[in-house]
């Protein structure tokens, strides 16, 4: 099944959030394979999400529905459709500037942070108001974890994600060094 629906089972059962170890592996498989994506394939997913990302019972994880994914020509070279799942996008794609791939490193941070806490880390994602929700993510202070609740390298890795400048966002091969 896909990561959702384990967020969805999680929450059903009233288990809570998924582990800092089990968000571990799952972050380094999926950064393994947007690696590849970019860096060999030179493609930007688009629409990366817990409903994207599949799983099976031996651990291994899988990039899905590469039907929003777009080639890229170089490393250099930008984005500037506006397709996708909002609530995932990058504050760049949502303000209707070109994007890259550090658009899919958003997306993987903000993933991270709704297993980390069990819920979407912004509030009005619950209430379903579009508008408040796109200037939530392109206005507020990005989604940070607690040093409380996590270890400080888990905090550091998911606050480089999650950086509101695509710029300062590391690429998957440099968060896979983290």
């Amino acid at each position: 099944g896909s990561l959702a629906d384990v967020l969805n089972a999680a929450q059903a059962v009233g288990s809570g959030p998924l582990s800092e170890m089990v968000l571990g592996k799952l972050a380094a498989r999926t950064l393994a394979g947007l690696n590849y994506l970019h860096r060999e394939r030179h493609q930007v997913h688009r629409d990366m999400k817990p409903g994207n990302i599949l799983l099976n019972s031996r651990g291994e994880v899988k990039i899905s529905d590469f039907g929003l994914s777009a080639e890229l020509d170089s490393t250099k070279e930008m984005c500037a459709t506006f397709i996708g799942t909002h609530a995932y996008m990058s504050p760049e794609r949502l303000s209707g500037k070109p994007y890259s791939f550090a658009s899919d490193i958003w997306s993987l941070g903000i993933t991270l942070v709704e297993c980390a806490l069990g819920a979407y880390p912004y509030p009005a994602y619950s209430s379903s108001n579009y508008f408040v929700l796109l200037s939530q993510i392109i206005n507020d202070a990005a989604p940070a974890l607690s040093t409380d609740q996590f270890s400080p390298e888990f905090v550091d890795f998911v606050a480089q994600c999650v950086h509101k400048e695509p710029e300062h966002r590391p690429q998957a091969q440099q968060l896979l060094e983290h």
